[in-house]
């Protein structure tokens, strides 16, 4: 598995951006590096290195802004709940809304409320952004979709403007909706309980999960905790995965189960699409399978 990335839920801090000292180069002569650190004020830690052309936005503007935005839209997208995630010393914020009155009905009879991730860093890893997911409502599951981010600030301009940022979130909306389509595509893909065991193992080769997430998938995946998912489709399957990954993962690794969990739908999608291929056949015998 994957590194541990430290993760918090400290957000409300302060950055400044200080200028880079001189350093003593090799040759005896003395240089000002032009770029900027960006120092959290609490800690003292520098959690980025910029350019003087970086835009540096605090996380309590970016959040204060998104809310007003919600609050400003013209159809109501009701409560929320909130959840903050840090990760390395500040570097990172994802903050996650929940909005469990927004909702989609799938053909196969699962609500799905909408999920928007609020993105912002202070190492230029991160654009500021909102991310479109989706919540399963019946297991409170987390999922990704194959939308794009959508930029919270316009493209020639580093200001936060609520009003953009109100279109932001229409545009989120929308992308939302065509979303659940991928969704209901899996949802006519049969898998039998034998080939959904070739597909995660499969999965495991091909680098996609590793072999502990495989363990927990098919775990689930052989012994479903919700009626619902005693269905044998590729919906069900992408259920054991995010159930999984939300429960027993993205408490302290969300980035590691946000990117394990949007490879599990980008490969799944394209097996609803193109076919499910040799996918559900089991590995040649050489083929051999971590232990962890």
């Amino acid at each position: 598995m994957a590194r541990q990335t430290r993760q918090s839920d400290v957000w409300d801090f302060s950055v400044e951006q200080v200028p880079a000292g001189e350093i003593l180069t090799s040759t005896g002569t003395r240089c000002k590096p032009r770029g900027f650190f960006n120092v959290r004020t609490d800690t003292g830690e520098a959690i980025g290195y910029t350019t003087d052309k970086y835009g540096l936005i605090q996380n309590r503007d970016v959040v204060g802004a998104a809310e007003e935005a919600f609050d400003s839209l013209e159809s109501d997208l009701g409560k929320f709940e909130r959840k903050m995630i840090v990760t390395g010393n500040g570097e990172k914020l994802y903050a996650t809304y929940d909005f469990k009155d927004r909702t989609k009905a799938l053909k196969v009879g699962d609500d799905v409320g909408m999920r928007l991730t609020v993105q912002n860093s202070f190492d230029k890893t991160l654009r500021l952004s909102f991310a479109v997911g989706a919540l399963r409502l019946v297991c409170t599951n987390g999922m990704t979709t194959m939308e794009k981010d959508i930029s919270m600030t316009s493209k020639h301009s580093l200001n936060i403007n609520t009003g953009f940022i109100s279109k932001a979130v229409q545009t989120a909306l929308e992308r939302f909706n065509s979303a659940c389509g991928v969704f209901d595509k899996m949802a006519t893909i049969k898998v039998d309980q034998l080939q959904g065991i070739n597909m995660l193992n499969r999965l495991e080769k091909a680098k996609v999960i590793s072999g502990t997430i495989r363990k927990g998938i098919a775990g689930i995946w052989s012994s479903p905790n919700f009626k619902t998912d005693a269905d044998r489709t590729l919906w069900n399957l992408y259920n054991a995965g995010t159930e999984y990954l939300t429960h027993h993962v993205q408490g302290d690794r969300f980035e590691y189960a946000h990117k394990t969990s949007t490879g599990l739908l980008s490969n799944f999608n394209r097996m609803a699409t193109k076919g499910l291929g040799e996918w559900i056949n089991p590995l040649p015998a050489e083929a051999v399978l971590s232990s962890n």
